[in-house]
């Protein structure tokens, strides 16, 4: 795999690509799941929900990104080298937590896909 700065930039351009893959579909399945007269109210809940997960991701890869590039430094690697190997192993931990949500959101089962309208 790619390393050093390359392999940072690789891996932040595809969790950019990602991300904007994701989003609108996401938002857009969330909001025509409700009602039209809830959808102000699960919008706030959307976005509640989407800045405590990047919240929790933020401080989920900055404390392994610490812990990590520490346990390097004193493993005799220099800040540069303890760096990059810590923030590989901090975009892991992220990496896998989005796996989870994936495994989760396809195993929530079919009939929660349908909107909430057509289930009344």
């Amino acid at each position: 795999g790619a390393t050093g700065s390359a392999g940072i930039v690789v891996r932040l351009a595809t969790a950019g690509f990602g991300l904007a893959l994701v989003t609108s579909p996401n938002a857009s399945a969330l909001m025509s799941a409700v009602p039209t007269k809830d959808q102000g109210l699960a919008g706030g809940v959307v976005a509640t929900a989407r800045q405590f997960g990047m919240a929790v991701g933020v401080a989920v890869a900055g404390a392994v990104f610490s812990a990590r590039a520490s346990a390097y430094r004193a493993q005799g690697r220099d800040e540069f080298a303890a760096g990059l190997v810590a923030y590989g192993d901090a975009l892991a931990i992220i990496a896998a937590m989005t796996a989870v949500g994936i495994v989760t959101s396809l195993l929530r089962g079919r009939s929660l896909q349908r909107p909430l309208s057509a289930q009344r």
